[in-house]
């Protein structure tokens, strides 16, 4: 992933594409929390389907819920 801090320094701007990229990490590597997150927020962004469903799925990843 050639821009996973930049995705990290400004979430608002992940796009359909950066999520297919964000996909295809957490395939090789499912348990990396910050893609968990990431991912989540570019369905966000993209008024996905697959929003809540990424949602619940990265809260149980998540090390500390608050």
């Amino acid at each position: 992933m050639d821009n996973l801090i930049q995705h990290i320094k400004n979430p608002q701007q992940i796009a359909s594409e950066d999520v297919t990229k964000l996909d295809r990490l957490l395939q090789e590597f499912p348990y990396y929390q910050t893609a968990q997150l990431l991912i989540t927020k570019g369905l966000l962004n993209t008024d996905s389907i697959r929003y809540n469903r990424q949602l619940k799925k990265a809260a149980a990843y998540a090390l500390d819920r608050k």
